[in-house]
């Protein structure tokens, strides 16, 4: 969010706007911040947490007139899924906003991939998909991610590891306003009863 101030500040628009100042999101609020579930998409696209998702046929199978042998291994590779520029036009530019708007006819949702796909797939999406949803409108409803003051603008960069982990970055995070410093207080209290 750091770089990407514009969207920060139209989720955070939605979030407000649904939510309001005294209390933080909750499930029942979802389905009313697309915006919000865009972004969270955007995330998962921009940079698949694994790029390489290994499986194996259990049948022979053909693809685009290729035969695929039963036992073969096969690599899907959700960092070619996600820079298809067919499904996702100008691929390398963070835009939740592609979700939303008429490019969304051919927008594949990411964590159809992301997530892994067919039998593999991870079993605690829906519990990680309500987790994700949680996190980010909570943390966008209550703080504000800023530049650093001084030092090198952050960048997008990511390490190489089996699991892909974003490289260290400096910013700063600062709550929205008195309401949003109360709702952390009260969070905080909360966790310590």
């Amino acid at each position: 969010m750091t770089l990407f101030r514009d969207a920060q500040k139209k989720a955070q628009a939605e979030i407000d706007r649904v939510v309001g100042p005294d209390r933080l999101p909750n499930m029942h609020d979802a389905p009313q911040m697309p915006y919000v579930e865009a972004l969270i998409k955007e995330v998962h696209r921009i940079h698949p947490i694994v790029n390489l998702i290994p499986h194996a046929t259990l049948t022979e199978d053909e693809y685009k007139g290729y035969t695929i042998p039963a036992g073969a291994s096969v690599i899907a590779n959700t960092w070619a899924f996600s820079r298809d520029e067919n499904m996702y036009p100008d691929a390398e530019r963070f835009d939740p906003d592609r979700f939303l708007d008429a490019r969304a006819v051919n927008a594949v949702d990411p964590r159809n991939y992301t997530f892994g796909m067919g039998r593999r797939r991870c079993p605690g999406t829906t519990l990680t998909e309500s987790f994700t949803f949680l996190a980010v409108a909570s943390m966008l409803a209550v703080f504000d991610f800023e530049m650093p003051l001084e030092g090198p603008k952050p960048e997008l960069k990511f390490d190489d590891a089996l699991t892909s982990h974003p490289l260290p970055f400096t910013c700063r995070i600062l709550p929205r306003s008195a309401a949003a410093v109360v709702l952390i207080n009260q969070q905080r209290a909360s966790q310590h009863a």
